[in-house]
């Protein structure tokens, strides 16, 4: 999730100006102010239908401002985080949309209580639009973006927003189950905490950077100390998640379902908005989810996958590590806007929905319209004798690998899984050591270039002596020199191992109460998907695929305490292996 701190975030670079604006401007029609009240930026709360109010930010673009009087398109940023502009909003403003930032009801700044069920966050956005096309400065067009959290607003915005909605653009949006709390169904206890921590800090600091105009400093006073009280009675989500461990997990009335609802896409398609969404390589398990989204819709929308982290603020290919920032995000964010300036315009772009990914090693871009990729086809890898990978599994023979399991795996502070919350760039340098101490399987040198596009897959026949056990498993590029790159990874839960079938993203589990199971003495099959990606990988290279039984500093233990050996069975008709996603060109 995003952090004020990690993107920017200028709050206290907010002029108060407008004044006259007073305390709960009401979401009315007719309630327009004249224009000789306009200023380029300033702040106020704005109030809606139930009384309460938000605190909001505006910026207006010098087409809309001062003597000009122009009436221009609106881009909404709702958020969860700190009030304030950031370079994209710049970047907008610069292009001629007017910008408003809002905090959420009972978060930040505004008042109330938060709500975390996706359809009350739903009317609140409808009737934000609502005020926003009312203004004096607006041609009655509105557009939503927003980075993770504040993304997920934007794609509510789509739903709620009515026919004043022309665009939005969801980046860098998770599911709240499966790409944030629980991957593969293991608890990422670390970064829970520490999101549940930035909020609720958040939450607890009044005001903040906030001035709302024609508030004297006893109101405002009395006003932090209000909204603190009322900030107070917020949900704990680290307490929350942690009791939710399965999908149809619910504490309080909501459940996972209601926080990131698994059919936002055909809502979004159903009121006809079009979706621009971007995402990186390596933010969380969250590229999976965008993947998912688009294959869900069918309206004109719009993917990119680049070689980045949670927000783009780091751009990185694993295959080529001397360049420092391979394809920095400002360069897709400029096709954004140019987007975003068609899509409130008069003639919107048309033309095919499609994927645009970016393929490490290869430093190009490629475009589809499904996923996987036209022409992948999917090569079976084995898990043979000698640590070994080979293709031809009738040259197997059976047999187990045991692997009393290191605890102190890790993929450290620079984990894809701690989405930069203590701005710690993603680094994969440690890769190496850790694969001493894992179980590896590594295959012979590459006869050729070799392109992966796709989602990967690791079947492995499983037992363990515990009742249940985390499992890891890393995709690697080993170099002819030795130098080992990492490609991508995949978790699972023993006990989760339940499947419900097989989609473009891998196998499918539930990840119910119900379908929960501990472990036996008999081996069990875990069927593994590794998280999707798009490398080539030169002649001579070799693959491997590392298996951990933690990732400690990330994930919670399991189990809890105590040793645990893990046995992985090798050929005959359950032997383990790697499926991957491989491209003919």
């Amino acid at each position: 999730m995003r952090s004020g701190l990690r993107y920017g975030v200028a709050a206290s670079a907010v002029v108060v100006v407008g004044v006259g604006l007073a305390l709960g401007i009401a979401l009315s029609r007719g309630g327009r102010a004249p224009a000789k009240k306009l200023r380029y930026q300033w702040s106020q709360y704005v109030t809606l239908p139930d009384s309460t109010k938000l605190a909001a930010n505006v910026l207006l673009p010098d087409s809309a401002s001062g003597s000009n009087h122009g009436r221009v398109p609106t881009i909404l940023r709702l958020t969860r985080y700190t009030l304030g502009w950031t370079p994209l909003d710049y970047a907008l403003r610069d292009n001629g949309f007017a910008i408003v930032n809002m905090d959420e009801r009972g978060t930040g700044a505004s008042l109330g209580h938060w709500r975390m069920k996706w359809t009350a966050r739903g009317v609140d956005d409808g009737d934000i639009v609502r005020w926003a096309v009312d203004q004096p400065w607006s041609d009655g067009t509105v557009a939503a973006y927003g980075i993770s959290w504040e993304g997920g607003t934007a794609a509510l915005t789509g739903v709620f927003g009515g026919h004043s909605v022309k665009a939005v653009a969801p980046l860098f949006v998770a599911d709240g189950y499966l790409n944030l709390a629980y991957p593969g169904g293991i608890f990422n206890d670390w970064f829970e905490k520490k999101w549940s921590e930035h909020v609720r800090t958040l939450d607890e600091n009044g005001l903040g950077e906030f001035y709302p105009s024609g508030i004297r400093p006893k109101l405002a006073v009395a006003l932090a100390t209000r909204l603190i009280r009322e900030h107070l009675d917020n949900l704990d989500w680290y307490a929350m998640a942690k009791r939710m461990p399965f999908r149809d997990s619910g504490v309080g009335g909501v459940t996972w379902n209601a926080i990131s609802p698994p059919g936002i896409q055909p809502a979004i398609d159903s009121a006809g908005v079009p979706v621009y969404s971007i995402d990186g390589w390596f933010d969380s398990a969250i590229a999976g989810a965008a993947i998912a989204q688009f294959l869900a819709g069918n309206g004109p929308d719009r993917l990119t996958i680049g070689p980045w982290n949670h927000g783009g603020s780091q751009s990185l290919d694993p295959m080529r590590p001397r360049l420092s920032d391979p394809e920095p995000f400002y360069s897709e964010f400029e096709r954004l806007v140019a987007w975003l300036k068609a899509g409130v315009g008069s003639s919107p772009e048309s033309g095919q929905r499609h994927i645009r990914y970016y393929v490490l090693g290869e430093g190009k871009w490629r475009t589809t319209n499904t996923w996987p990729p036209p022409g992948a086809r999917a090569i079976k890898f084995s898990l043979a004798s000698g640590r070994r990978l080979v293709v031809r599994a009738r040259t197997v023979q059976t047999g187990v690998d045991r692997y009393p399991v290191w605890f102190g795996a890790s993929s450290g502070e620079g984990s894809r899984w701690r989405l930069g919350m203590d701005g710690s760039p993603i680094s994969f340098a440690s890769r190496p050591a850790q694969d001493k101490k894992l179980l590896t399987y590594t295959s012979a040198p590459l006869g050729s270039s070799t392109m992966i596009a796709g989602t990967p897959s690791v079947s492995l026949c499983f037992s363990s002596t515990s009742k249940d056990a985390a499992v890891f498993v890393y995709l690697e590029a080993v170099a002819p020199g030795g130098k080992v790159a990492y490609l991508t990874e995949g978790e699972l839960r023993a006990s989760d191992r339940a499947t419900s079938g097989l989609d473009a993203l891998g196998p499918v589990h539930p990840f119910t109460r119900e379908a929960a199971r501990p472990l036996g003495n008999a081996p069990v099959d875990l069927e593994i998907g590794l998280l999707p990606i798009a490398a080539r990988l030169p002649a001579g290279y070799r693959l491997r695929i590392a298996i951990a039984g933690a990732d400690a500093g990330s994930f919670e233990r399991v189990p809890a305490r105590g040793p645990a050996t893990f046995t992985i069975g090798r050929g005959g008709s359950r032997g383990s292996f790697l499926s991957l996603p491989v491209m003919e060109r």
